[in-house]
């Protein structure tokens, strides 16, 4: 599953590049949106149980849908300037990242592994995007 998903992401930024040559970056954004939302509607239908939420939740999940339709615009915007080799190489430090974020909301700041991943990845990462 995790090759699949490689494979269909690679597919998609070399797509992307493609066609942003072609299409405006908003136009991409907007249909990519709206396919998203389309087929999280037939999961939350074919899967679950929908009901009306709190106020919190919908909170969340409007936070998270604009900060995913700000990385998306990002990404497009970065493979329509360099290439998807290039931009894949950069993108890895979003691992990096969402692991510091995870780390500070579950507040294992003190434990060692959590030291030494960081300090084994993050210049790593860096050396990759440099070259």
């Amino acid at each position: 599953m995790v090759c699949l998903a490689c494979l269909t992401s690679a597919a998609g930024m070399v797509m992307t590049k493609l066609i942003t040559k072609r299409v405006e970056k908003t136009v991409i954004l907007f249909y990519l949106g709206l396919a998203s939302a389309l087929c999280g509607a037939v999961g939350l239908f074919s899967l679950g149980r929908p009901s009306v939420p709190v106020l919190w939740e919908w909170a969340v999940a409007v936070s998270v849908a604009v900060l995913g339709l700000i990385q998306q615009y990002c990404l497009v915007y970065a493979v329509h300037l360099e290439s998807p080799s290039r931009v894949s190489v950069v993108r890895q430090l979003q691992i990096v990242i969402a692991y510091v974020v995870q780390v500070q909301a579950n507040e294992n700041k003190n434990k060692s592994h959590t030291k030494i991943f960081t300090l084994l990845f993050i210049p790593r990462s860096q050396f990759c995007s440099s070259t």
